[in-house]
This record gives C-alpha cells, structure tokens and sequence, in this order.
C-alpha cells in the first residue's frame, strides 16, 4: 500500500483511481465518482498530455496512439 500525504494551508491533493478500495477513509476524505469519457474526448485529452495537441500528430503512429 502507497501513503500519499501532504498538507499545507491552501492546497488539496487529488488522487485518481479505478479502484476505490484502494483509497484510505478519513475525515477529510470525499470520494467522487466520475463518468467515463466517450472514445473521442478519451482521445482529445491523452493527446493534449502526449503531443500538445487535441488529435493524433501526423507523425505518430495512429493505431498505436489509439491502442494506448
């Protein structure tokens, strides 16, 4: 089991994951539970991350980029 922890004044730490049970119950705990992202938003947004562009690069390979 991984322990995250930081507290200061003014911040929040947001942590994602698939598998709820994973997460620790305290006080300050709030759990939301977000829907999924259709395939062409999924996409949209890994290619932000990926390439700092919202669709595949010319220069990537397509297929791979989708199977990530």
């Amino acid at each position: 089991m991984m322990y995250l922890l930081f507290e200061a004044k003014g911040y929040k730490t947001i942590i994602t994951t698939r598998q709820d049970s994973t997460i620790r119950i305290t006080g300050s705990t709030r759990l939301y539970k977000m829907p999924l992202l259709e395939d062409a938003n999924a996409l949209s947004l890994f290619c932000f991350w990926a390439f700092d562009e919202t669709s595949i690069p010319t220069t990537e390979n397509e297929v791979l980029v989708r199977e990530v």
